[in-house]
């Protein structure tokens, strides 16, 4: 079974080997890595294999002289089958949030050692200092076995001595040893005490980015339609497409971008990313248009019919994944009403391909086991990197924030990987998620009526957090943004001028005031939770941006939806952001280069 969170073990010192070109010339039982890359896998069965960390590792190696290097897309085409657990017999393991000390046996089974006189007559006198902390997200990779309670119960020698490789590990079983011979030692009363935690071995640190690291480059506008349906109310989902309008200038502003229209059906076009330009005045008319270069195409394949009120929805683009030939579009959809036992409450995530006049949509897939309303909204991609360090390469990030805190009171974030599923997976499947920030919902503990509420600080039920993406720069430093309206002051459940139920206006949540704003998060944090060592409700942004001295359009102090989804452009550094309605019905982008 995959873990909740898994890494692939990152070489020390790359070894020197001759690239492979096809799996076939892979030989049962490698080590692989990908070329340019420094994370390790192991190779056995057409599958490979990911090593939590590098205690792990090292139970089965002495070193990574005989590690493969493979062609990037050799590698991405062996599908991931799970994690490699410590090699029996080796040195015992615990997990932080239970005190018992296990042998590992055959097949990754876990053999509670009940007492310290066992442990010490199995492993000697310096039995304490042979015992690793598994975090408990991988403890799902192993099954718990018949406790050893005498020292003839287990043998460490005999079981490293059957099991020699991951491949046999794989389908051993405990079998009765007899005991290995070691000098008698005086018994020492039980029970055994709890050995502190060993913190993890592999962390990958970031500097934060800065809001001030954020330069402000201008706006475009958006192509017009003429029956007013095209970008016209448009704006909600969005995403950076690397190898896009490969004709198109060289003004820097290479690639394209995906977006989604009209509100009502939610329709996803691409055009090509003109220079964007600073006007004094805040008049469209002084910005640069951009050209369409596909039409729009309903992306959903008749997968999201139920879903007619209020509609949400993610995109983000990904290279080929796993088994996959090609690049996917990856689809979120969701609304604002999906209780149970509804016709609308159905799977979320789906994927389709870039070409609009194919789309070949497939899915629909649920994200197990979350609140629907936590999950079916914006989507960004994970850097692999990170990815692999902490997710068990699930690059695909998923999150939503509802209003009210039917979601969670401040946005949230779960990893997934749809690729390891199937090629695509099947209708219904379900995705094993990675929590990475989730807050305490409304229906949990209400921030109006509860002071120990787990929300995001300065949490409004107003507040709409509509897009986000990961930042990186070229030096390391990086920050997950979230863009939206943040309200302030008080908050309530009515119209504009207070709480009322038959409201005379537009009802819903609404605070004194509200201003566009991104908010910045931690990487470190959010690795901090997949290794359990935070809560998911526990990371906090530590800088807020304040877009109102960007944005064109200001009716009133409490405007809602005053931004929309943002997208970003990792290899030039671009952030593209939508406003929505500021030129008449139709959004405009606004673009920040990451110093």
């Amino acid at each position: 079974m995959l873990a909740a969170a898994a890494v692939a073990v990152l070489l020390l010192v790359a070894p020197a080997s001759q690239a492979i070109y096809s799996v076939g010339e892979i030989p049962n039982g490698s080590l692989v890595k990908k070329d340019g890359s420094s994370s390790v896998y192991y190779f056995a069965d057409g599958g490979r294999y990911v090593f939590p960390n590098e205690r792990t590792f090292f139970t089965w190696y002495d070193g990574f002289d005989s590690v493969l290097t493979v062609m990037s897309n050799v590698l991405s085409s062996i599908p991931l089958r799970g994690n490699v657990t410590y090699r029996p017999g080796v040195r015992m393991v615990k997990i932080q949030t239970d005190p018992k000390v296990y042998a590992v046996d055959a097949g990754g089974t876990l053999r509670w050692v009940n007492s310290e006189s066992v442990a010490r007559t199995l492993y000697g006198s310096d039995w304490n200092r042979q015992i690793d902390d598994v975090p408990d997200a991988f403890f799902v990779n192993y099954v718990v076995g018949e406790p050893v309670n005498a020292a003839a119960d287990f043998s460490p020698s005999q079981v490293r001595a059957r099991v020699g490789t991951i491949r046999e590990n794989r389908t051993a079983t405990p079998v009765p040893s007899a005991p290995d011979p070691v000098d008698p030692e005086p018994a020492i009363p039980d029970p055994v005490e709890p050995v502190p935690p060993t913190p993890p071995v592999l962390t990958i640190t970031s500097g934060r980015l800065q809001t001030s690291d954020l330069v402000y480059r201008g706006a475009f506008r958006l192509p017009a339609s003429p029956d007013g349906m095209g970008w016209e109310w448009g704006g909600d989902a969005m995403t950076y497409y690397p190898n896009g309008d490969p004709s198109g200038p060289a003004d820097g502003f290479t690639g394209s971008l995906y977006g989604t229209g009209h509100a009502w059906n939610e329709s996803v076009s691409e055009i090509a990313i003109p220079i964007p330009r600073v006007s004094a005045g805040k008049n469209p008319e002084d910005l640069n248009r951009a050209t369409t270069l596909q039409g729009f195409a309903d992306v959903r394949g008749g997968l999201f019919n139920p879903l007619n009120e209020i509609i949400r929805v993610g995109i983000e683009y990904l290279p080929a994944q796993g088994s996959q030939t090609s690049g996917k579009l990856y689809l979120a959809f969701g609304q604002h009403f999906q209780e149970g036992g509804s016709a609308q409450l159905i799977p979320s995530h789906a994927w389709c391909e870039l070409d609009l006049s194919h789309l070949n949509t497939r899915g629909p897939w649920w994200v197990d086991g979350e609140n629907i309303y936590a999950v079916n909204d914006y989507l960004f991609s994970i850097p692999e990197d990170w990815a692999d360090a902490y997710v068990g390469g699930r690059m695909l990030a998923t999150g939503r924030y509802r209003d009210g805190g039917w979601s969670g009171q401040g946005p949230s974030i779960y990893a997934i990987a749809p690729w390891d599923y199937g090629n695509p997976p099947a209708a219904r499947t379900h995705i094993q998620p990675v929590a990475l920030l989730q807050y305490d919902t409304s229906y949990d503990s209400d921030a109006l009526f509860s002071g120990t509420a787990r929300t995001m600080d300065n949490y409004h039920h107003s507040d709409t957090w509509t897009g986000a993406s990961w930042l990186t720069d070229s030096s390391g430093r990086a920050a997950v943004v979230f863009a939206g309206t943040k309200g302030f002051g008080d908050y309530w459940y009515g119209d504009i001028n207070g709480p009322c139920e038959d409201c005379a206006l537009q009802r819903g949540w609404w605070s004194d005031r509200m201003d566009g704003q991104m908010i910045f998060y931690d990487p470190n944090d959010l690795a901090a939770v997949a290794r359990g060592e935070m809560e998911p409700w526990e990371p906090q942004p530590y800088a807020t941006m304040d877009l109102t001295p960007y944005l064109y359009r200001r009716s009133s102090a409490q405007e809602m939806f005053r931004v929309g989804a943002i997208a970003f452009d990792r290899t030039h550094g671009f952030l593209y952001l939508f406003e929505t309605l500021a030129d008449g019905d139709l959004p405009l982008v606004h673009v920040w280069k990451v110093n």
